[in-house]
């Protein structure tokens, strides 16, 4: 199921596994065929419906130095002279002031 669930969407063309011996990957590769009905996809789509969030920790992983208070702390810093184009300063703010 958890190959054959993602590959019903349109956009998806692959789905990455990984296993670590070759009895799993026997075991993931009796799998491959394995096409879901349209009634286990609506089963699915009843219990989480298609875009919610089932939990706030699945939005993702937020780069710590991209949370809001410091993507302000930055643009109120000075760019280094040393780094050319600034990792730490928002695009429009990268240039150097010259002396």
């Amino acid at each position: 199921m958890a190959l054959a669930f993602p590959l019903v969407h349109p956009a998806v063309t692959a789905v990455n596994f990984g296993v670590r011996n070759l009895q799993q990957f026997n075991d993931v590769k009796a799998g491959f065929d394995t096409r879901l009905s349209d009634d286990v996809l609506n089963a699915i789509d009843e219990c989480n419906p298609p875009g919610s969030i089932v939990d706030e920790a699945d939005r993702g992983w937020i780069l710590p130095w991209m949370s809001r208070a410091k993507r302000g702390a930055v643009r109120k810093s000075k760019p280094s002279r040393n780094r050319g184009r600034h990792a730490n300063t928002p695009l429009e703010e990268s240039a150097v002031e010259e002396d």
